[in-house]
């Protein structure tokens, strides 16, 4: 499973998911998660073109891939919070 998080350090709500979600990974200890942080100015873009490619509007917007397929994302703000929706995304690949 890989995730493209599109974030902005400009953005307070990148500051303050991003870091939960990397010490959700931490502590999680599972290699099979692998993750990329794709930085945005503040026109949502970048170098690479991903995040127009991905369609981000939002930041931060994690993407959750299996076999190269998007599964689901979680957009700026989480429903319940990233550790929840995050359990709940990785429930639906089992």
């Amino acid at each position: 499973m890989n995730v493209l998080v599109f974030l902005g350090t400009w953005c307070s709500d990148s500051r303050r998911e991003v870091p939960r979600f990397l010490k959700i990974l931490e502590l999680a200890h599972n290699d099979h998660i692998k993750f990329q942080l794709m930085g945005l100015d503040r026109s949502k873009r970048d170098s690479l073109g991903l995040a127009e490619k991905s369609q981000i509007e939002f930041v931060p917007t994690f993407v959750v891939f299996k076999n190269d397929q998007e599964i689901d994302r979680i957009v700026e703000t989480p429903s319940l919070s990233i550790e929840q929706d995050l359990v709940k995304i990785f429930m639906m690949l089992e």
